[in-house]
């Protein structure tokens, strides 16, 4: 057998008249497998349908569900409206439709089958525009045959890639979770599955409550419009993938694009699958993917965006287990240093303090009064332990408990706003406080004179000190700042008073000769 040489025409393989039939559809057959790319793969299919046998035109029409997801026309002899129509080369349309009069003209239709599915019909049109000779009929025949089979290869393969790609993502987003920096992982399962999607728009959306469902992350076309979008869980595409616990692939995303994407996208969003976040504990949440125009996803699509989502949720739920645990050691932490603190610290400085007020009695008036003043300054310093401890221990609840805890909660809110930390101070029994109202009181006071504070003193040093004693409960606050003006600041302490005096108890706000303000918020309590 003579080996091919390249024809006039610049195909593999030399014109009709000079090679024999079997030899000639060999070199087709070769040709069409020698490419692993789908597109590749389609592109020889179509030149070696027309070079087999010295066709006019030849149309490869690629239906809308074939694995590359989009309706493809490829065709070798140019369109009666192209200005190339004479010169061999190949041209493709990209979607639209077909032009009924256009596929009068192309020629007898061969299918393409790619197992039990039909990829697209091979049109061919032999050169002198009549219909096909039998000897070309079963040529063609048999080099769809053999089109179908390497095309069915080439999906494997492409198919193989992308889960390459799939899993490299997985590798990917689990590096990124279970390592310290786990900030904006939500974001990148998003743009990855973007990526290997060629999707528009995700979002990946989790449980907030019962009833609802947060967008906590969004990439592509709305998502600064997505991103903090609370809606219904129930009748959601995002609820119902959770529900299922399994993916959905809809060709028509109108149904669900206003609950779950973006609105103003709901017009030329064309097709939406979901997929849930689901691991072994159950369902954290679901990816929804919006894809415009005519590209529908394809099963294959659904099945391994259902991995990845699957060994996402996996990694999440490592890494939340994994903080978790590092919560849990950093709380052990605390409580054993509150524990010390109160254990071995302030019980050597109470008995240090115990000592040094014994010798006070014995001693000549003027050391005597000096260790007077530093038992007094190791009173301050044991009850700044104890808030200290307090705040050790309260940092282990999810949220404050208590008059002390509810304090020391405002004060952290407050805190940004100031040079320094305030120095709080908690005397007396404290935690005999039980009643709704005061407590709520006690909150507003503290959070309106630390606000006012903020905004206005410009001080560098504040004081809180929380006291009962004989009786009545008092709130201290004093700063170094400007003092309190005749305006803004007043029209603020209205309500404070007011609330001092449902109880029978008075505020008194002054200004030190030395500078700052003091409030005083005093309130007797109940037997």
């Amino acid at each position: 057998m003579a080996t091919p040489t390249r024809g006039a025409s610049g195909s593999p393989f030399p014109a009709a008249a000079e090679q024999p039939w079997p030899e000639r559809l060999l070199a087709a057959d070769r040709s069409i497998i020698s490419d692993l790319s789908l597109r590749g793969t389609v592109r020889r299919v179509v030149r070696a349908a027309r070079d087999l046998i010295d066709a006019r035109q030849v149309t490869l029409e690629i239906f809308a569900d074939g694995v590359d997801n989009e309706r493809r026309l490829v065709r070798a002899g140019g369109w009666p409206v192209s200005a190339d129509s004479d010169d061999g080369a190949l041209t493709e349309r990209i979607g639209g439709t077909w032009d009924p009069a256009d596929r009068e003209l192309a020629g007898r239709p061969f299918p393409i089958r790619t197992g039990d599915r039909e990829y697209g019909r091979l049109f061919v049109l032999p050169a002198d525009g009549a219909d096909l000779a039998p000897d070309q009929e079963v040529l063609i025949g048999a080099l769809v045959e053999t089109a179908g089979t390497a095309i069915r290869n080439a999906q494997r393969y492409e198919e193989s890639g992308r889960t390459q790609e799939w899993l490299r993502a997985v590798a990917e987003v689990s590096r990124s979770l279970i390592s310290s920096q786990r900030a904006g992982t939500l974001e990148r399962i998003a743009e990855r599955v973007r990526d290997l999607a060629d999707a528009d728009v995700v979002s990946v959306v989790r449980p907030d409550g019962a009833d609802d469902v947060e967008v906590v992350a969004a990439i592509g076309v709305g998502a600064e419009d997505l991103t903090g979008v609370r809606y219904l869980r129930a009748g959601s595409l995002a609820g119902e993938v959770m529900r299922r616990r399994r993916g959905v692939l809809f060709d028509n995303a109108q149904r669900y694009v206003e609950p779950t994407l973006c609105p103003r996208y709901a017009d030329s969003l064309g097709s939406v699958m979901a997929v849930p976040l689901d691991a072994e504990h159950g369902t954290s949440g679901a990816v929804v993917v919006g894809r415009g125009g005519q590209r529908p996803f394809s099963r294959s699509d659904l099945e391994v965006a259902a991995n990845f989502a699957g060994q996402a949720a996996l990694a999440l739920e490592l890494a939340e287990a994994r903080a978790d645990q590092d919560r849990l050691r950093l709380l052990r932490d605390r409580d054993r240093i509150a524990r010390d603190l109160h254990d071995r610290v302030i019980q050597r400085l109470f008995a240090t303090g115990l000592e040094l007020q014994s010798i006070a009695t014995v001693t000549a008036a003027g050391p005597g009064a000096r260790l007077v003043d530093a038992v007094a300054d190791l009173d301050d310093t044991i009850r700044e332990i104890r808030t200290t401890i307090f705040a050790l221990r309260q940092q282990s609840l999810d949220s404050p408990s208590g008059l002390r805890g509810i304090v020391l909660s405002v004060v952290a809110d407050l805190t940004t706003g100031l040079p320094r930390t305030p120095e709080v101070v908690f005397v007396g029994p404290l935690d005999t406080v039980a009643e709704a109202d005061l407590i709520s009181d006690v909150e507003a006071v503290v959070r309106e004179g630390l606000t006012n504070v903020v905004r206005h003193a410009d001080a560098k040093r504040v004081t809180l000190r929380i006291e009962i004693a004989a009786g009545e409960l008092e709130i201290y606050l004093g700063d170094d700042g400007l003092g309190i003006a005749d305006s803004g600041r007043r029209s603020g302490l209205a309500n404070l008073r007011r609330r001092a005096e449902q109880h029978g108890g008075t505020l008194t706000i002054s200004t030190p000769p030395g500078g700052g303000t003091t409030l005083s918020w005093i309130v007797p309590l109940r037997p």
